[in-house]
């Protein structure tokens, strides 16, 4: 399994693919309130590689939040990056509303 730094240094290298194809916004998905310990090194981790790419607009949701907002428009959220457990959520969610999706496992 790989650690949250391995995983996002996978993920982010696509972050070119997105800037070719104008996607202009990442959002990290998590529950930093509550899982303080794993989730709160996902943010970090996530924070620190954002800043390499500044032309990215990176903001942060609870995952609540995203599965509100999927169901309500899901044409709101451009990319998402979150871990397994979550990506697992969201991808059910958005399965059943035929939202195309995405996985890098």
């Amino acid at each position: 399994m790989l650690s949250n730094t391995q995983l996002l240094i996978v993920f982010f290298p696509e972050i070119r693919k997105v800037i070719i194809i104008d996607r202009k916004t990442v959002t990290a998905c998590h529950k930093a309130g509550v899982q303080k310990m794993g989730d709160g090194l996902f943010i970090n981790t996530c924070r620190e590689i954002a800043k390499k790419y500044p032309q990215i607009n990176y903001q942060e949701e609870q995952v609540d939040t995203i599965c509100m907002k999927l169901a309500r428009n899901p044409h709101g959220l451009d990319v998402m990056v979150m871990p397994n457990l979550y990506g697992d959520i969201v991808s059910d969610l958005c399965a059943g509303k035929n939202i195309p999706v995405f996985n890098l496992n």
